[in-house]
């Protein structure tokens, strides 16, 4: 299993974005089986949608009066073909994601 962590600094959620299909592009071309993901700037019930991947995130619920975007917002990216199941642990704390990892029922790790 191939793991990787980017922080992507905001993630366009417009697909016709260069900035959205640049991103895309590189997890794709990593050939990774799991990205964890800070910085989105996600809001409420967005979400990153990378063909073949499942994505499970957490993002802001409240942007400043005074900001632009939102800010923070991190996640998961585990490929579909790999037969991986993942279930939020905990996501009490913004900005703190656990997710357990496990496959056939049976427990391999957790990740933060």
């Amino acid at each position: 299993m191939t793991c990787g962590f980017w922080n992507v600094r905001g993630w366009n959620n417009d697909p016709a974005s260069d900035s959205f299909l640049i991103r895309k592009q590189a997890i794709l071309a990593s050939n990774a089986d799991m990205i964890g993901v800070a910085e989105t700037h996600l809001r409420q019930a967005q979400v990153l949608e990378v063909d073949g991947f499942r994505w499970i995130g957490q993002n802001r619920k409240q942007q400043h009066k005074k900001a632009w975007t939102a800010s923070g917002g991190v996640g998961l990216l585990i490929r579909k073909d790999i037969g991986l199941d993942a279930t939020v642990l905990d996501d009490k704390y913004e900005g703190i994601l656990w997710v357990t990892i496990s496959q056939n029922g049976r427990f391999l790790f957790n990740v933060c």
